[in-house]
């Protein structure tokens, strides 16, 4: 990308990251509570549900960064920058969705840790970028800025599917007790 094209990705970016530190706020520290009721093989159901209402959690909070977003965030980031975002009201919606995928992501990968599995999401993080670097690349190529949000928008959805397929896959086999 441009030198300004980046300048706008990373400013675009900033709301997104906002989600992924707002999301760690809330579930890091109760990573060792969350790790003494997996602990209890009677409160596995318990913990599933704790690793939905965190999700649910983190949906709300990308709703919300939508939301401010949608009304004072792109006016607030065009002042901030001194560049004008109003071409850009979607790109920065499709990039604050990308942020609630990564906040997600980050979840995932701390729940498969207390779960004792981390060493099997690493195949997946290099399924996703082997799979992210080409799609990016063409995206780029193609559509210049607006390939870039999309793009990573993809990519990280690709890693969540693949880490959400593998936390039902890591359950069935303790729930066997493989």
């Amino acid at each position: 990308l441009s030198y300004d094209n980046q300048l706008y990705y990373n400013a675009m970016y900033f709301p997104a990251h906002s989600i992924l530190m707002m999301a760690g706020f809330i579930y890091k520290p109760q990573l060792v509570r969350l790790a003494r009721i997996w602990e209890d093989p009677e409160k596995h159901r318990r913990f599933d549900l704790l690793v939905l209402a965190m999700v649910g959690v983190i949906a709300l909070v990308t709703g919300a960064m939508a939301l401010l977003m949608g009304t004072a965030g792109i006016p607030l980031m065009s002042f901030m920058y001194g560049l004008d975002f109003e071409k850009f009201r979607g790109l920065c919606l499709v990039m604050v969705a990308t942020g609630g995928v990564c906040a997600c992501i980050d979840f995932l990968y701390q729940i498969v840790t207390v779960l004792r599995a981390q060493g099997d999401v690493s195949k997946l993080y290099l399924i996703a970028f082997a799979f992210s670097v080409p799609v990016a690349m063409l995206l780029v190529n193609f559509a210049g800025l607006a390939g870039a949000v999309v793009g990573s928008l993809v990519s990280m959805a690709i890693l969540l599917t693949l880490l959400v397929m593998e936390y039902f896959g890591i359950r069935r086999r303790m729930s066997r007790g493989y």
